[in-house]
């Protein structure tokens, strides 16, 4: 562990914040450097980059891992986009989210390939291919309409047959009419006749109804409508995405038309469409005028027959980049490219006007490229095809020095000229003289970083002393794209600190691991790091800490340390004598707790007191007070004397003595420090003790016992056995045989675990064992095991009571009685039961038959039946095993008695000669009589 500690903490002392990868000659040196000076590893240093890393010092088992402040961005993308500078991107955006914003300010931060890659391309005004559309195609994707009922019809619309002219007469008469334009031409109006109106302007049709009607219907006024239009047929040719004939309204447009057509093709015209009405072209539609102007330039309403042409566009013309509108734009013959500029929005604010480049594919021989400026964008005249792309202003072009870090205004400074001074840049940045007008707070004007691009293009550093700057000392000459670097003292050394905490041995600090910071501590509100300030004193330490408890005044542990000499050294300063003792950075200040280093004096005391256990002892405290301190003596408590044993050094050797003082002396007997005290009790004082006797005797119950009474006298006490007592079944249990049973039990079921587990072992590489047969032979071990782990032992002993009682008096089985027996006298039984691997384990009237009558009787012994291990488990819970071979059954066999068992068990199919399965089979053997046991005469 120790050799793994100190490779990690070299690790962290070599490695930066973003740590590059360590070779394996830099570890075994810091192995080496720990090695010879131990001292390294309580340095601040060591301790800070610890803490960052999730180090603790007590253990490396409970290191936790840091998050890198900067993700590894060399791991795969989840999408992998195809063009290089995007992949470039999506690296970088990783790192940048990683990193955070305020974190240690590293000028020369490592990046990879990839990285540097694109930082250094990202300045490149590269050309971006996207797939660009008509300028027109999404206003044609619109399928919104304009309702006839919501159009108000225009003076010079043309009637036709089926508009529908509604008239209103309302004052003196009111009437109202919708009058259809019929074939004829005429509308017919009630009383008044036919009127021709087909042909006609509605502008004319109106007024001259109006007056018509209004000298027909006096005193009233009159209102002409178009209540609805009558369809139109138009035709739609040429460059369209559904040309054809199409039903609309009288009113409609061009563009209404077009848009039912789903728009021009993709080399379609939407500069020049036509509409043709009896073979002449009535009107010519430019589309961008509506588009770039909101001008209808000559959109017509159609007539019925109109045939809308959309010829092939002139020349299209790609316009990508720096623009309001990347799309494909359609030309007319010798537009310029200012010209079509105009219709893409213009370029944007940060558009490189040096930097238009044309692509032309001239005559389907040779791609041509020009390179234009704005200016030469005016007389630039566009052909079919040509793709214009323009370019972006670049960092490159702008003059400038960079100033960054421990600033109050991050960001580029203007440079007027090739260069400037850095006295002259610092002065125009202070004002008046103030250095806060600048600076952050903490910055070092001891050292400041410039960053350049050399001539050669190379990068290159120069460090400077701002102090010596300001001054007027030293000097430096900027150069346009020149980066200033300030660095805050934090960014180029750890941040002093001193560390208060509770001095504690190794033992209480590895417990403490999992304690809450304020739980850690018995005696300081909150120990750990705070931040150190020129003049601190120890006495400020401790009050900004806290205290809780009492701590020792007079022996204050501080570890300073040396980091030139790479040493700690450790002073004990006197806190009454020295409370303004001066903290250095990175002090380390134990407090001890004073009833650590001032334990107060305890004495022991056992026997019959109230409160057994381990007390103060005050000054010149008097054995009888102490005996109070322990709630003083009990009943049982001896009157007459007590024991005190007492220690001493003598001679370097830790001796006792051991005094009896009298009971009526205690309060003239001053009790010292670690005096072990034992007030005895009265002779032959004991609990009352008990025995509980159930079944047939007349009296059942619990009586009290003397100490010796024997249980034929209790027996005697409760009347006797009554006429129904089955004397050889009697069950006798004492608590203390439980409790050795159940260590047995326990015992016997560990090792036969055991056992089975490197039986499974062996099966599984021996040549000779049978897998199937060893199977099954493990399972009907683990059943068993199963079935007596839920035995509970009752701490049977086998007795044999006599129904005279005087002549069992003295007997063998006549025992001394124990607190907690009991006694259990069954009723007669005159059954024998037969369990186990029979074809019908039952129980059956007793009529003093032999074993195998008792089998035979239960359908004979089943194919797995041990013969060799049959048992007979007698009521009084002795056990026999069956005899033999060819005497088995025979009238040497063991003798059946009224209530008791016959077991069978299962038998073992195991290989013989192994000693592991013959352990197996010795402890199922004896488990299964166990077992039966239980289940049959009351032994558990």
């Amino acid at each position: 562990m120790k050799k793994i500690f100190q490779t990690l903490l070299m690790t962290l002392m070599l490695a930066s914040v973003a740590s590059a990868q360590l070779s394996l000659q830099q570890i075994q040196k810091a192995k080496a450097m720990v090695a010879q000076n131990p001292s390294l590893l309580n340095t601040p240093q060591a301790k800070e980059l610890m803490q960052q890393q999730g180090i603790g010092s007590t253990s490396v088992a409970q290191t936790k891992k840091r998050a890198p402040e900067v993700k590894n961005i060399i791991e795969t993308a989840e999408t992998k986009p195809s063009d290089e500078n995007e992949q470039l991107k999506s690296k970088l955006t990783k790192k940048i989210e990683a990193a955070g914003e305020y974190n240690r300010l590293n000028p020369l931060e490592y990046m990879d390939n990839d990285q540097e890659l694109y930082r250094i391309k990202s300045q490149s005004a590269r050309m971006r291919h996207k797939k660009l559309e008509r300028f027109s195609k999404t206003f044609f994707k619109n399928k919104n309409r304009i309702l006839p009922t919501n159009i108000t019809a225009p003076r010079d619309y043309i009637i036709n047959r089926g508009d529908q002219i509604t008239l209103w007469i309302y004052g003196a008469t009111n009437k109202r009419y919708e009058l259809e334009v019929n074939n004829q031409g005429n509308i017919d109006i009630p009383m008044l006749g036919p009127v021709h109106v087909a042909g006609e302007k509605f502008g004319e049709v109106k007024d001259l109804l109006t007056s018509y009607l209004s000298s027909s219907f006096k005193n009233s006024e009159v209102v002409v409508d178009l209540g609805s239009f009558s369809t139109a047929q138009v035709t739609v040719t040429g460059y369209v995405n559904a040309p054809g004939i199409y039903n609309t309204t009288s009113v409609a447009s061009v563009k209404d038309i077009l848009i039912e057509a789903g728009g021009v093709s993709d080399i379609g015209s939407v500069r020049h469409i036509y509409v043709k009405r009896d073979g002449r072209t009535v009107a010519k539609v430019d589309y961008y005028h509506l588009l770039t102007l909101g001008l209808e330039h000559g959109d017509v309403v159609l007539h019925p027959g109109d045939v809308i042409h959309v010829p092939k566009a002139y020349g299209l013309v790609k316009i990508a980049g720096e623009v309001s509108h990347e799309a494909i734009y359609e030309i007319e013959r010798d537009e310029t490219l200012a010209h079509l500029l105009k219709y893409a929005g213009g370029i944007k604010y940060d558009a490189n006007a040096k930097q238009i480049h044309v692509i032309r594919y001239d005559r389907n021989s040779q791609i041509i490229q020009k390179d234009l400026s704005l200016n030469q964008a005016k007389s630039f005249r566009l052909k079919d095809g040509d793709e214009v792309y323009v370019g972006k202003l670049t960092p490159v072009t702008a003059k400038y020095i960079k100033i960054s870090g421990n600033v109050l205004y991050p960001g580029n400074r203007q440079l007027s000229g090739e260069s400037m001074s850095l006295s002259k840049l610092l002065k125009r940045e202070i004002k008046n003289g103030k250095l806060d007008t600048f600076f952050l707070e903490n910055t070092d004007l001891n050292y400041a970083m410039i960053k350049r691009i050399d001539k050669d293009l190379q990068p290159k550093v120069f460090n400077v002393n701002l102090a010596d700057i300001l001054n007027g000392k030293e000097d430096f000459k900027l150069r346009n794209r020149d980066e200033l670097i300030v660095f805050n003292k934090l960014d180029t050394a750890i941040n002093p600190f001193v560390t208060i905490e509770q001095a504690k041995t190794e033992q209480e600090q590895l417990t403490d691991v999992n304690l809450t910071e304020e739980k850690r501590s018995t005696i300081l509100m909150k120990s750990g790091k705070y931040k150190f300030v020129e003049g601190m004193t120890l006495k400020d330490l401790i009050n900004l800490a806290g205290v809780k408890s009492a701590f020792d005044t007079e022996k204050i542990k501080i570890v300073s340390y040396d980091n030139k000499h790479k040493k700690a050294n450790v002073k004990i300063v006197n806190f009454d004598k020295n409370p303004d003792y001066k903290l250095t950075p990175f002090d380390t200040v134990y407090l001890f707790d004073f009833f650590q280093t001032n334990p107060l004096p305890m004495a022991s005391i056992i026997g019959e007191v109230v409160k057994p256990g381990t007390y103060e002892v005050g000054e010149g405290m008097s054995l009888a007070r102490f005996i109070e301190s322990a709630g003083g003596i009990t009943e049982r408590a001896y009157p007459k004397k007590c024991e005190v044993i007492r220690y001493h050094v003598e001679k370097g050797e830790r001796k006792k003595k051991i005094f009896s003082i009298d009971m009526n002396k205690t309060k003239t007997f001053i009790v010292q420090a670690y005096d072990e005290i034992n007030i005895k009790r009265i002779p032959y004082w004991s609990e009352r003790q008990m025995i509980t006797i159930k079944g047939e005797v007349k009296f059942p119950g619990t009586y009290v016992i003397h100490s010796g009474e024997k249980l034929s006298s209790v027996i005697k006490r409760a009347g006797g056995f009554t006429d129904q007592a089955f004397l050889y079944g009697a069950i006798f249990n004492r608590v203390e045989i439980a409790k050795m049973q159940k260590e047995s039990l326990k015992r016997t079921l560990s090792k036969l675990k055991e056992q089975v587990i490197l039986t499974g072992l062996m099966s599984a590489t021996s040549k000779t064992m049978n897998p199937l047969d060893i199977g099954e032979s493990i399972k009907a071990v683990e059943s068993l095991i199963k079935e007596a782990e839920l035995l509970s032992p009752k701490g049977r002993i086998t007795i044999n009571l006599k129904k005279d009682l005087e002549s069992f008096r003295n007997s063998p089985s006549d025992l001394t009685l124990k607190d907690k027996d009991e006694l259990y006298i069954p009723s007669f039984n005159d059954t024998v039961v037969v369990s186990g691997e029979v074809m019908n384990p039952s129980a059956m009237t007793y009529l003093g038959e032999s074993i195998s009558d008792y089998i035979s009787k239960s359908g004979g012994l089943t194919e797995v039946a041990d013969t060799d291990h049959i048992y007979v488990i007698h009521a009084n819970g002795e056990a026999e095993k069956a005899s033999l071979g060819s005497f088995l059954f025979s009238s040497h066999s063991v003798k059946v008695k009224k209530g008791d068992a016959i077991i069978v068990p299962k038998k073992l199919m195991f290989e013989r000669g192994i000693d592991v399965i013959s352990n197996i089979a010795d402890i199922f053997y004896k488990l299964s009589l166990t077992v039966a046991a239980m289940h049959t005469v009351g032994t558990f």
